[in-house]
């Protein structure tokens, strides 16, 4: 049994290099650590917890697609190249890869779920997006990566406060009425309303 504070990708994406410390993933300490990487097509990388050291590495697991595994693991190899939210989580002993969105829109309540009208956030930079908004007590919303359609729509985590998910997410709940800053940092794998 080992505790893990800290965890750190390595691959193709910056030539293996182990002590690279600018890789080291965003975590609120609840066991899931998120950042957002480029990659290339065919692309591999495995996770480490130590800066500069190859020991108690992390990889897929040779039997089971996207769960992870520490003996006789694989390197994870992105099929297909793009910027992705990398989010490792150590609770179930899983990892998923999800195309970060360049674009993001806020649909639900304040504009009546019609995601043909979904007001667009501002992207501040690279997977961090914000927008001001007006709400009231009972307005719920999500957040869509292409106006005016539902596919790949991201919500709030029924596990973790403050975690965005793509699937079997719910809606993202108005903390009150007013106009808040709703910020999605896909970076951190987190949003805030405040």
């Amino acid at each position: 049994v080992s505790k893990i504070d800290n965890l750190y990708m390595v691959g193709d994406h910056n030539s293996w290099n182990n002590g690279d410390a600018t890789q080291k993933f965003n975590t609120n300490g609840n066991g899931v650590f998120t950042r957002i990487q480029t990659f290339a097509a065919g692309k591999g990388f495995k996770m480490i917890p130590t800066s500069g050291s190859w020991d108690n590495d992390w990889a897929e697991s040779k039997t089971t697609p996207n769960m992870l595994e520490q003996d006789d693991e694989q390197n994870i190899v992105v099929s297909t190249a793009g910027t992705f939210m990398v989010t490792v989580n150590f609770n179930n002993l899983s990892y998923s890869l999800l195309e970060v969105p360049q674009n993001l829109y806020l649909v639900g309540s304040p504009n009546g779920w019609n995601n043909a009208t979904a007001p667009a956030f501002t992207k501040v930079s690279e997977g961090l997006f914000t927008k001001s908004q007006a709400l009231t007590a009972s307005d719920e919303f999500k957040f869509l990566p292409v106006q005016g359609s539902w596919d790949n729509d991201w919500g709030a985590s029924k596990i973790y406060s403050g975690m965005i998910v793509r699937d079997n997410e719910d809606n993202v709940k108005s903390p009150g009425t007013g106009t808040y800053t709703i910020t999605v940092d896909f970076n951190k794998g987190t949003y805030s309303v405040n």
